[in-house]
């Protein structure tokens, strides 16, 4: 199931970029980075992606906007 995560509100692309690295040498499924206006959000296909996300990088992911496919707003 495609789960799109939230990215704090402050993070810089060039941060933003380095997580998008990151999870190119450790992910285990497809994953994308995205922006929409100005914030940035991680659209991660396997479960394990948004988990290894959410414990090592818990200060980048934004409070509770977390999104499936289905309910993403837009």
């Amino acid at each position: 199931m495609i789960q799109k995560i939230t990215l704090i509100e402050s993070i810089s692309r060039k941060t933003a970029d380095q997580l998008h690295q990151y999870l190119m040498d450790f992910a285990e499924g497809t994953h994308r980075l995205f922006w929409v206006d100005n914030r940035a959000y991680v659209e991660v296909h396997a479960p394990s992606d948004a988990e290894l996300l959410r414990r090592e990088f818990p200060a980048l992911v934004g409070g509770a906007a977390r999104y499936d496919g289905g309910s993403f707003p837009w």
